[in-house]
This record gives structure tokens, sequence and C-alpha cells, in this order.
């Protein structure tokens, strides 16, 4: 993933405009303090595995000093992760989430990126070094002696036999099916996960905010009225029930936007 990360960052060095990222890091959240053994011991094993330096803030002298989003650029980030268990330092770093906050990990090396527009200058760049781009549907992988030798596609002219030893399954949800072509079970699940976009017109939340994600189940804060109302409608009872950890968040759009996209696993079922 580092690795990655590495040829992100420098394609977008060379074009910064056209290719827009985020280095603001994941936030995780949670009001309940005993989790921090656990989260510290997960941590702590990702940064063993290449992640970084693992940084625990809790109030003492000789704690490390916290480095927030506002102190670094893209590629000055720190590596690694924090651990923030200071009450203070939370609520002077993060004072748009909930005053039951106890207990954050920061993840550094994160954020998001403009998936298309990376995807599109991939693209442009492999044309010129003469890559041909075929539409069409996969409907067979040839093979011998345990390796692949060709790719059968079905394009709006025909069938296409590309002869090659080659081949990806970047298939998406569909990667099972292609897998099945090879004689391979791909032992994977996808979910459907639907993403909510609201306008944040009191500006509540800071267009710098983290990509954030509450770990807790919770209770969504309706008033007396508004519950009476929901409960009239069973298709509405879900509302009024209990929903389970991890609530994704993150404002989308530039200083001037209002949207704020947030995205749960409320229900959802693998497939």
């Amino acid at each position: 993933m580092n690795h990655s990360i590495d040829l992100l960052e420098e394609m977008h060095a060379q074009e910064p405009d056209l290719l827009p990222m985020d280095r603001g890091g994941y936030v995780f959240v949670s009001g309940d303090a005993s989790k921090a053994e656990a989260w510290i011991a997960g941590a702590q094993e990702s940064c063993e595995l290449g992640a970084g330096e693992l940084r625990i803030h809790d109030g003492r002298a000789d704690a490390p000093i916290y480095t927030p989003i506002t102190e670094h650029g893209l590629l000055d980030a720190p590596p690694g992760a924090d651990i923030l268990l200071d009450q203070a330092l939370i609520r002077e770093h993060f004072p748009h989430l909930s005053e039951d906050t106890k207990l954050i990990l920061h993840a550094r090396r994160c954020g998001w990126f403009a998936a298309r527009q990376f995807g599109m200058h991939m693209l442009e760049k492999a044309r010129e070094q003469g890559v041909r781009l075929f539409r069409g549907e996969v409907i067979g992988v040839d093979t011998s002696d345990n390796a692949v030798n060709a790719v059968r596609v079905m394009t709006e002219e025909g069938e296409v036999t590309i002869n090659t030893t080659n081949f990806v399954n970047a298939a998406g949800p569909g990667q099972k099916k292609v897998g099945q072509m090879l004689g391979i079970e791909v032992p994977v699940l996808f979910e459907l996960h639907m993403k909510v976009a609201i306008e944040d017109h009191k500006r509540l939340i800071p267009r710098n905010m983290p990509l954030t994600i509450w770990m807790d189940a919770q209770m969504l804060n309706w008033s007396a009225e508004e519950r009476a109302f929901l409960a009239e409608d069973k298709k509405f009872h879900d509302l009024l029930e209990e929903y389970p950890p991890i609530v994704v968040a993150r404002p989308d759009g530039g200083p001037e936007s209002q949207i704020l996209l947030m995205q749960s696993e409320h229900r959802i079922q693998p497939h």
C-alpha cells in the first residue's frame, strides 16, 4: 500500500490541479475509553508492518507532540498513527465531534483521491505507450499448462481473441464470475453500500475534516414528536432502533461547498 501511495503522490506532484488528493488521514472515533488497549495493540501491529511510528497522546508531560492536519501539506504529512486519549487535546483539535468522544485513532497516510481522474490520466499515459482499449465483455479465458494464453472478448463488432499470457481480474463485484471462467472459486463477497449527501448549511463540519468513522453503536437523537411520527409506519421502524458501529463521513467539494457525504453499513447483507 505504501508503494501504491508513492505512485499516486508522484502523479499528483506532476499534475496537482488535474489529479487532486487529500492526506487528512482516517480518524476512528469512540466514546468508549475501554477500547483504548485493543486500539493501541491493533495500531502497533500495523505500524510495525510498515505504516510508521505510533504516537500515543495521553496528556503526560513527555507525550509526543500531535501534528494536526492544518500544519502539514500533502507530501509532508506524518506517517504512522496517533492515538489521542487526552480529552483536552481531543477538544482542541476536534471540536466538531461529540463531547462524548473519549478516544481517537488517527491513521495518517490515508485520505482520498479523484479515482476517475487518476484512472483517465493513467489510461492516456498508457495509450501514449501504444496500449489499445477494447470495449466489450470477457466471455472466456483460454489456458494451457495452468497458464493463461488468450482472452476472448465480445465487442460490438463480434468476438475478438487477444493472445496474451497476462490477465487481470479487475471485475469488482463480478470477479467471482470471471474467476469461474478459469475454474477458480474466488472467495469474495460484495456488499451494496449507499451514500447519503446532506447540506451542512450551518457549517458545523470543517471543510478540511478528515474521513471520520464513528466506531460505536448509537441511537438517532429524535425528538419525542419525531419518534411518535416514525413509529406510526413500520417501514420507518429501523430508524428507531440502535444503529451498529461504523458510520463514515467526510466533506465533499471545495471550501465553498456545504456537502457532507455519509455512509453506514446498517443492515447491509453480503451477496
